[in-house]
């Protein structure tokens, strides 16, 4: 979150995560200073900005990033069936398959 008096800073939004990821949006959320146009309080409250009219009880979406599907399921527990970020590394072409598949093998005999 982009804060007005520091730069950018994390928040505790409380509903925010109640807003669902879709890939396709340019809506987000940012940080304004409170109060009129005349009297500004120094607080500060987020917005939700939307990328579209919405009717009432219409769902606004807002993108959690370009995320692949293996990152979405391991931040946020689900994923997309339909993802333009969804990629995967072939291990034959993998700089580093070797040193991966080494250390499994260690970590499996570690585990039994």
């Amino acid at each position: 979150m982009q804060s007005l008096q520091g730069g950018e800073a994390l928040a505790l939004v409380p509903y925010a995560d109640f807003i669902n990821h879709s890939p396709f949006s340019s809506a987000y959320t940012d940080a304004r200073e409170s109060g009129s146009w005349l009297f500004k309080d120094s607080e500060q409250e987020i917005i939700l900005y939307a990328d579209r009219g919405c009717r009432k009880i219409e769902q606004v979406y807002i993108s959690y990033g370009p995320k692949s599907n293996s990152e979405l399921l391991l931040l946020y527990g689900f994923a997309l069936e339909k993802n333009p970020y969804n990629s995967t590394i072939r291990a034959d072409i993998d700089p580093l398959a070797d040193e991966k598949l080494d250390f499994l093998q260690r970590e499996e005999s570690i585990i039994r």
